[in-house]
């Protein structure tokens, strides 16, 4: 397993970062300096962010992040983190006053990206549903298989509760 440290500070200056550590060139945990300790063909790569909670030295260069990664990533970028963190994020980041809410573009990816928000919060047969509509809005075959994998696999979390 390779650790990169880009940033372990609460502020940032010339010599130092925000909290953000990445695992096998992949995975980031937290992007605090996800964009300012990356190239952009460094950045491309990263699939995954787990984000431990809401703290601005944990999240600032999320939205950056994903204006430099849209189009040019393989698939969508996973975000993890609890419950609380999305609502924080979504209420005071991502909510059109501070930066563009993606979650209410009118496409097929709103109801995957509202799927995936939902499961997050537990409401899987929400999610299943919301999977399945985008896979019926996707011209895309390979989306469409993902979709409807995504939706199936939200049957098995529902029977588990």
């Amino acid at each position: 397993m390779r650790i990169r440290v880009l940033g372990g500070f609460g502020g940032e200056s010339l010599d130092c970062r925000m909290t953000c550590l990445l695992i096998n060139d992949r995975v980031a945990l937290d992007a605090g300096s996800l964009t300012q300790g990356l190239a952009i063909e460094e950045q491309v790569r990263v699939h995954s962010i787990l984000l431990t909670h809401s703290h601005m030295d944990h999240t600032s260069s999320l939205p950056f992040f994903i204006e430099n990664v849209y189009g040019k990533s393989e698939g969508a970028i996973r975000i993890h983190s609890s419950p609380a963190t999305v609502y924080a994020i979504r209420k005071y980041l991502f909510n059109n006053a501070t930066w563009p809410d993606f979650t209410r573009l009118p496409n097929h990816l709103l109801p995957a990206v509202r799927g995936d928000l939902l499961e997050k919060l537990g409401r899987v047969g929400e999610a299943r549903a919301e999977f399945e509509r985008a896979a019926s809005l996707t011209r895309n075959a390979r989306e469409r298989a993902l979709l409807l994998e995504r939706a199936s696999s939200m049957a098995g979390k529902a029977a588990s509760r």
